[in-house]
C-alpha cells in the first residue's frame, strides 16, 4: 500500500437506549462517519476494517467491502457521510480501523481510524 491522500475521518456516537436490552446483555450504539477528501485528487473507498473491544470481555473483527453496501467515490473537496450502528455486551466499549481507499490511479491505501468510545450515559444506566 502507497502513501495515501489527505483523508480526515470524523466519528460522532450516540446510545441508542431504545433498541437496547441491558437484561440480554444487548447495548446499540449507532455511529456516524463523516470523510472529508482533502486532496486534490479523487478516491474511492474500497473496504473496511474494524476492532471492536467490548469492555474487558472480548474483541471482534469486522471486515467488508465498502460501508452500508456501498463504495463512493469522493471528489477533491468533497465528503461522504454514513450511520451504522455497533452491538456490545457491556456497557462501554470502544472500535478502531481503518478504510482501503483507491485513488484515481488504481493505487490502494489506507486511512486509519482513531479509537472511539462507546459509553452507555449515567443518565441511561438503572
Amino acid at each position: 500500500m502507497n502513501i495515501g491522500l489527505d483523508i480526515q475521518i470524523e466519528v460522532q456516537t450516540k446510545f441508542a437506549i431504545s433498541e437496547s436490552d441491558p437484561s440480554d446483555l444487548r447495548f446499540f450504539f449507532v455511529y456516524e462517519i463523516t470523510i472529508r477528501n482533502k486532496d486534490s485528487k479523487s478516491c474511492q473507498l474500497l473496504r473496511r476494517h474494524w476492532d471492536i473491544q467490548h469492555g474487558e470481555m472480548k474483541q471482534e473483527t469486522v471486515d467488508g467491502d465498502g460501508v452500508i453496501g456501498l463504495q463512493p467515490w469522493i471528489k477533491p473537496g468533497e465528503e461522504f457521510s454514513y450511520r451504522s450502528a455497533c452491538i456490545l455486551e457491556t456497557e462501554y466499549g470502544s472500535m478502531k480501523g481503518y478504510y482501503v481507499f483507491q485513488d484515481e490511479g488504481g493505487a490502494e491505501f489506507q486511512t486509519p481510524i482513531d479509537e472511539f468510545f462507546l459509553v452507555v450515559p449515567r443518565e441511561s444506566v438503572n
